[in-house]
């Protein structure tokens, strides 16, 4: 099973403690992990699942070099060409109201979110979403709104405890 595991750079320690034990988790059930390595959930629940086994976590990146310290040895760790990538790109446009509006390293970051969902061009099985509390949800907002649209399953962390989430994932151990 493929799991996306997005988030907001803004939890608190305490949120990002919970995101560390839902990666290591989901790793040791034997899931994949995929996430985008921005600072905050994405890097929490890719830390947890790094500590059971890094070839379980992918790692999708708007540009090369991307967070690059928080990339751990034996990774899966795609970079995609923003020019070659026209299949992520129009699932980001058309999920976010602005996308013309946005600038070139936005747009990336937006279109990695979609890579991170569909990737090799197939959905994951179900996403895990700690969102932003601004309105929208920003990035995480805009994954959220892609996976619903793609009929993936959604976990949105803030409308569930999360605790009740990590003793789930215990059970399946």
């Amino acid at each position: 099973m493929r799991v996306a595991c997005i988030g907001s750079r803004g939890l608190s320690n305490q949120e990002l403690d919970l995101c560390r034990q839902m990666g290591r988790l989901l790793v040791r059930a034997g899931y994949e992990l995929h996430s985008g390595n921005a600072p905050g959930a994405d890097q929490a629940f890719a830390a947890g699942g790094n500590e059971v086994d890094p070839s379980l976590v992918f790692l999708h990146l708007p540009w090369p070099g991307f967070e690059k310290q928080a990339a751990l040895q034996g990774n899966q760790v795609d970079t995609y060409p923003f020019e070659d990538m026209r299949f992520y790109v129009d699932i980001a446009a058309e999920n976010h109201p602005y996308w013309n509006r946005l600038k070139s390293g936005v747009r990336k970051l937006h279109t990695r979110n979609a890579a991170i969902l569909v990737p090799g061009k197939r959905n994951v099985d179900v996403c895990l979403a700690w969102p932003s509390r601004k309105p929208g949800g920003g990035g995480t907002g805009q994954g959220m709104r892609i996976a619903q649209k793609r009929g993936i399953r959604l976990l949105d962390l803030t409308r569930v405890n999360p605790q009740q989430v990590i003793r789930w994932l215990e059970d399946i151990q």
